[in-house]
């Protein structure tokens, strides 16, 4: 993550011992071999936890932001690994450690999206995502944008709301839609629900709390106490066979 690190420091001395009892000239390549082979399995392993945690829309970008450097491998004479998590905007970070969420710099608010609505991720062609929707002040005081989308302050909070109106909407009040676009603009809709009155797409906020979920620390440790000793072994066999 950007500013801070997790370490986690392993017990070779056996293997150590071993090596140097059995075929010293081997000890170095059979433990960098390995750390970076143990490594490598951390890394799978924290990959696919981002996998079994989110939908992802460009799955390589995100997962190849974790990911072992080849100055980062261990060597023959220098026995540490480290696996990179790089990110420019903080996404991965955010989920394992939690925190606050802010809007990008020279926006004033964030849009969560209604569950109810959005029960899937939210492409960047879709109709309904708050840039197509664009929303722009029509007369004072009055923000609306296509699709039957208008903003408004909720009575109680004051928290402002992107809102959808469903009569001028299914009323075919905008102009006629191919079926395609109607399905998506009517995203989140059943056949029996009755498509009238407002309904919530997006909570605009300052700020969001994310709660923690990637546990890569935890991921490190069970891929450690788990698979070690199988793959510090099978390093060794492999370093005494091929010696010479």
């Amino acid at each position: 993550m950007p500013e801070e690190s997790i370490t986690f420091s392993v017990d070779l001395q056996s293997a150590v011992d071993w090596l140097e009892s059995a075929c010293p000239k081997s000890l170095g390549f059979g433990i960098s071999l390995g750390l970076n082979t143990l490594a490598l399995a951390i890394q799978d392993r924290i990959r696919q936890g981002i996998i079994d945690r989110f939908t992802l829309r460009r799955k390589a970008w995100i997962l190849n932001r974790v990911f072992i450097a080849r100055e980062d491998k261990a060597t023959k004479t220098s026995w540490s690994t480290t696996i990179s998590i790089n990110e420019p905007r903080e996404i991965l970070s955010k989920f394992e450690e939690g925190g606050e969420h802010v809007p990008f710099q020279g926006h004033a608010h964030m849009a969560i999206p209604n569950k109810n609505v959005f029960k899937s991720i939210i492409r960047a062609d879709d109709p309904l995502t708050i840039k197509n929707l664009k929303i722009k002040e029509t007369s004072p005081n009055h923000l609306q944008g296509l699709y039957g989308s208008f903003i408004i302050r909720d009575k109680n909070t004051g928290t402002p709301l992107v809102m959808q109106d469903m009569v001028s909407l299914s009323s075919g009040y905008f102009g006629p839609l191919s079926q395609a676009h109607t399905k998506k603009v009517m995203r989140g809709l059943g056949k029996k629900d009755p498509r009238q009155g407002n309904r919530i797409l997006y909570t605009l906020v300052k700020r969001s709390t994310l709660k923690p979920t990637l546990q890569f620390v935890e991921t490190a440790s069970q891929v450690i106490n788990s698979q070690m000793d199988q793959i510090m072994s099978i390093a060794i066999e492999t370093a005494i066979r091929t010696s010479r």
